[in-house]
């Protein structure tokens, strides 16, 4: 018969927050992060995370005035959020015009 070896707190720990989602929360929290530095406090304020998906990043945008100016950015800014969260996956931004609050 075979003794089994106890589990280290830490791992155990790690699986359950893992099983309850809450690793999911503080990715986002480190991403939305990484996005108001990235954008900075003016253009940050007019925008909000939609979630990550595929590594697409659907950003909202508040008006159109502001779409084009992130269209024209997209590479500059999706090449800093890489650096910024290099650990998230963000392959691609996408960004769409609506409520922000």
């Amino acid at each position: 018969m075979r003794s089994r070896e106890p589990t280290k707190m830490a791992d155990a720990l790690g699986e359950l927050l893992a099983r309850r989602g809450f690793a999911r929360v503080h990715s986002t929290e480190a991403l939305e992060a990484a996005w108001r530095e990235v954008a900075g406090p003016g253009l940050a304020e007019h925008t909000r995370l939609c979630g990550l998906k595929r590594g697409r990043l659907e950003i909202m945008i508040s008006n159109s005035v502001l779409l084009q100016e992130m269209s024209y950015r997209k590479q500059e800014l999706l090449e800093q959020m890489i650096t910024a969260a290099p650990d998230a996956g963000v392959q691609e931004l996408k960004f769409k015009i609506g409520p922000i609050r």
